[in-house]
């Protein structure tokens, strides 16, 4: 595995790919896991049947930028998240409309939060999709978390389908 303390950025200002394979794990032990963020931003995460245990929170699509992050194969992502840093899919609210694209698909495929709120499409222009399909999971391991699809003029959408898939 590969460890990271301090966050981990894919697509900051520029293109950027990052895959976690099967039987391929990064361990964060801090920092939010941000994908696509900043203007002209553009990153992609694979998680296909790799794993990601991150310290804070997902940023998904922020402050002008695309990010798209899929889950496949039984990949899984835990965010232990605080109460305060939110999950944020499609999050334009810091000045420029964003978009953050994600689909967990597949049994066995999962992102577990751990606490604090997850936030689709927030600020104006923004865009923030989730898909969860063929036995794909998203839970919270503690309930204390607000699900909030579509803030501050942005347009979230949730998509669940198939046998087994949780929201």
């Amino acid at each position: 595995p590969i460890s990271a303390t301090n966050g981990v950025r894919v697509g900051n200002g520029a293109a950027g790919t990052l895959t976690v394979s099967t039987g391929g794990a990064l361990n964060m032990t801090g920092g939010l896991l941000s994908v696509g963020l900043n203007a002209s931003g553009n990153g992609t995460l694979n998680i296909n049947g790799g794993s990601i245990a991150n310290g804070e929170a997902l940023r998904l699509g922020f402050n002008g930028a695309t990010g798209t992050l899929s889950i496949t194969n039984g990949g899984t992502l835990v965010t232990s998240s605080s109460t305060v840093t939110s999950n944020t899919i499609g999050d334009g609210s810091g000045a420029s409309p964003a978009t953050g694209i994600m689909t967990i698909s597949g049994a066995g495929s999962s992102w577990t939060i751990g606490q604090g709120a997850l936030v689709l499409g927030s600020g104006a222009d923004s865009l923030g999709r989730l898909t969860i399909t063929d036995g794909g999971k998203l839970s919270y391991q503690n309930a204390n978390g607000a699900v909030i699809v579509g803030y501050l003029g942005g347009t979230g959408e949730v998509l669940v389908s198939g046998a087994n898939s949780l929201f």
